[in-house]
């Protein structure tokens, strides 16, 4: 292999949201991937650590991964990065890549060329390899949660609860197109297509998760009702009990019989982007309902004890 001691770090002091802290799951899904290749493996979540991020380089690290998602502390991040050692290879990647899988790669044969989705300085130039197409979403492939250094807990603003969370993907992608939203597409404009795990494997992973709370990542959790309710069907069998967090559309509501077993499976906080209580303006944002169609489906969100939470 070609690196052997990896050092993955989340680079951020604070929360983006004032709902948090959340868990770098895309760090641990990097520790997935290569945790067989290497010798050590250590994942840093600097909102957490007291430590400065020379202390857990030595001489025997010889990769550092850091995760950049967000335009925020961009001097502390510009810092963190610049701490590093230079005999020492970094690889910047996060919301912005494109695959955990490149780590993989960049591990068994270092800075390659062909290396699809990788850009690298190279005598003082920028070289940028292939795009890297963008796979479906792997049903049997988790987050590396035993790497873990910390709890993670439900907090808002300065409150912090003793309710553990955890975070976890059942799709990636969005099969809806309103046109203000970017997180459909990846840097390069392609528009990553909706792809889904399978219920039983979805269920598998919940087993693995200590924390009573789960918020699922996913950009739209409720793309499909009928897995939804395959899903919601598993944890009833399994006896599960946990309560989840989810991205959801308004058009939910005309399942009712869906959202009864979602009820009972313990689906709590419904994150629904309403946008705008304008029709003029959600006609423009192509988002497929009016303000009536609004009202209608809240008739019948209103008839189970949910947590719902909306934007605009």
């Amino acid at each position: 292999m070609k690196y052997k001691n990896v050092v993955c770090i989340y680079p951020y002091k604070e929360e983006l949201k004032t709902v948090g802290f959340l868990p770098p799951i895309g760090l641990e899904y990097v520790a997935s991937a290569i945790e067989d290749l290497v010798e050590s493996l250590t994942i840093l979540d600097l909102r957490y650590e007291k430590k400065t991020v020379s202390s857990f380089i030595d001489k025997n690290t010889d990769l550092v991964l850091v995760s950049h998602n967000w335009g925020i502390e961009e001097e502390f991040v510009k810092a963190t990065i610049n701490s590093i050692p230079e005999d020492i290879t970094v690889i910047v990647g996060g919301r912005h890549a494109t695959e955990y899988v490149i780590a993989r790669e960049i591990v068994q044969k270092g800075i390659a060329g062909d290396i699809d989705g990788l850009s690298f300085r190279s005598n003082g130039t920028i070289v940028h390899n292939r795009n890297r197409r963008l796979a479906p979403l792997q049903s049997d492939f988790y987050p590396n949660r035993h790497l873990r250094r910390y709890n993670y807990m439900v907090t808002l603003d300065e409150y912090q609860s003793d309710i553990q969370i955890d975070l976890m993907l059942g799709s990636r992608g969005c099969p809806f197109n309103c046109k203000f939203c970017d997180f459909k597409f990846n840097p390069l404009g392609e528009k990553r297509k909706w792809s889904v795990r399978t219920p039983e494997s979805v269920i598998s992973e919940i087993k693995t998760i200590e924390a009573g709370v789960v918020g699922f990542a996913d950009d739209i959790f409720t793309a499909d009702m009928d897995w939804v309710e395959r899903v919601c069907d598993l944890i009833l069998k399994e006896g599960i009990r946990k309560k989840y967090v989810i991205n959801a559309r308004l058009e939910v509501a005309k399942r009712p019989e869906v959202l009864r077993k979602m009820y009972r499976a313990g689906f709590m906080v419904f994150l629904l982007g309403i946008e705008s209580a304008h029709d003029k303006t959600l006609a423009s944002m192509n988002k497929g309902f009016t303000t009536a169609t609004v009202r209608e489906y809240f008739e019948v969100l209103r008839k189970f004890n949910f947590i719902r939470c909306w934007m605009q």
